[in-house]
C-alpha cells in the first residue's frame, strides 16, 4: 500500500515539475521574442476590423443569454404557469384555458 502512494506522489511531482520548466521556457522565450509577439499582436488588431468588434459583442450577448437561461429556468420551475401567464401578459380567462386545453393534451 505504501508502494502504491509513493507512486502517486512520485508522477504527481514529476508532472508538476514537468509543468513548470515549461512554463519557464515560455517564458524566457517570451522574454527574447517580445518585440517580435508585440509587433505581430498590433499587425493583427490593425487588420481585424470593426466587423470582428460585432462578432465579439455578440458573443457576449450570447453568452450572458445562456448563462442565465438555466437561472430563468429554475424560476419558472418553481412559479405555477397561471402566475407565469399573467406575468407574461395573459388576462386571467385566456391562462385558465389554456390550462385547461394543455391538461387535455
Amino acid at each position: 500500500m505504501s508502494t502504491e502512494s509513493s507512486s502517486k506522489n512520485y508522477y504527481s511531482t514529476r508532472f508538476l515539475v514537468t509543468i513548470f520548466i515549461l512554463f519557464a521556457l515560455i517564458l524566457i522565450l517570451s522574454v527574447f521574442f517580445s518585440e517580435r509577439i508585440v509587433d505581430s499582436g498590433s499587425q493583427l488588431i490593425e487588420s481585424l476590423g470593426p466587423e470582428f468588434l460585432l462578432f465579439v459583442l455578440g458573443g457576449f450577448i450570447v453568452q450572458m443569454i445562456d448563462g442565465s437561461a438555466p437561472i430563468a429556468a429554475s424560476l419558472t420551475q418553481k412559479l405555477p404557469i397561471k402566475t407565469m401567464m399573467i406575468v407574461v401578459g395573459l388576462v386571467v380567462i385566456a391562462a385558465s384555458i389554456r390550462i385547461i386545453i394543455v391538461s387535455f393534451l
